[in-house]
């Protein structure tokens, strides 16, 4: 079977690529002329140059693809980034389900994010149904606003299932998203943990979600990937504990949390450059993502088998192996 991917040289997309082919699939992808094929090398696949803002591009990377995985996405959270978080995740991903419906693609498995289901401000599992509550959160907005495009091609006749993976973690982190926190510890950089707390899930566990979501998924669908429910308390013991350092024993403030977001979002705006923590990172390290994920289970057999302790040593492991630290 062709399979078309987007993402395919990022954290996601390249393991799902290289899961891919050892199942024998052709893959088709669609990449900038720069971009670090690392996480595909060694791959048979054919290579077309392009992004997502050229449909003709996304027309011809398709040709002879019956289905499509969408994992290409944006994932900065600063305000100054609100121009290029709607460029790529939403009218990005109009032109790629646009280019899906008139290629004649039998479905697309598009990736979203918890954040597009949204937070609390005290320990409670949501699922899929909860109203969301994050507008004000640039990325989180973005890929929300993704989710209401890919419904209205749902509508014109394409079928459209989204997942929405919590934190990944894994071997393969090459943007350091997630796994910048290890990063951050080794360099000592982690002084105290944040009050808050998350659902964590591995990379491969992700991959076999999507591929599930694309046998079994039923469009015009939601489906959260997420395996274990965690402080970051607990998080950083974790991280600490795999690093062989001593953990932080102090948990930040709110207020001191939201005084250095609100800070750096307006040093931000006077400098244009991006500062960390942004507001809309540090909102979310204070608040609660803890997330049932009992419909993938019901609906899809969904059932991940990788724990978070194994995860995070993983993406420790292939750090120290790709000379990061």
């Amino acid at each position: 079977m062709k399979i078309f991917v987007t993402g395919a040289t990022g954290f996601l997309g390249g393991t799902l690529v290289r899961r891919l082919c050892d199942e024998g699939h052709r893959v088709s992808i669609v990449r900038r002329e720069n971009s670090d094929c690392q996480r595909i090398k060694g791959l048979n696949i054919e290579h077309h140059i392009g992004d997502l803002d050229n449909i003709s591009t996304l027309l011809k990377s398709m040709e002879g693809c019956e289905l499509v995985y969408h994992t290409a996405a944006f994932c900065k959270q600063g305000v100054k980034f609100k121009k290029k978080l709607n460029d790529i995740n939403v009218l990005g991903s109009k032109n790629l389900f646009c280019a899906a419906l008139k290629s004649g693609v039998q479905k697309v498995v598009a990736v979203s994010s918890t954040t597009a289901i949204g937070a609390t401000t005290h320990p409670e599992v949501i699922d899929e149904n909860f109203s969301f509550n994050l507008a004000h959160h640039p990325y989180a907005f973005s890929k929300w606003q993704m989710e209401q495009v890919a419904w209205d091609y749902c509508k014109q006749g394409l079928k459209i299932v989204v997942v929405n993976p919590t934190t990944i973690f894994g071997a393969g982190d090459n943007h350091c998203n997630s796994g910048q926190v290890i990063l951050n510890a080794r360099k000592g950089k982690l002084f105290a943990y944040p009050p808050g707390g998350g659902t964590h899930i591995d990379v491969n566990d992700v991959v076999e979600g999507m591929i599930l979501a694309m046998n079994k998924g039923r469009p015009g669908h939601r489906y959260i990937l997420g395996k274990e429910r965690l402080s970051y308390k607990v998080i950083t013991e974790i991280i600490f504990n795999i690093i062989k350092k001593k953990p932080p024993k102090y948990r930040l403030h709110k207020w001191l949390l939201y005084v250095v977001g609100l800070g750096n979002d307006t040093l931000s705006r006077l400098i244009g450059k991006d500062m960390y923590p942004s507001l809309p990172a540090v909102e979310m390290s204070y608040k609660f993502m803890y997330y049932d994920t009992y419909k993938a289970f019901r609906e899809l057999g969904f059932k991940p088998v990788v724990s978070i302790e194994e995860s995070l040593r993983q993406t420790n492991q292939w750090y120290h192996d790709s000379h990061y630290f």
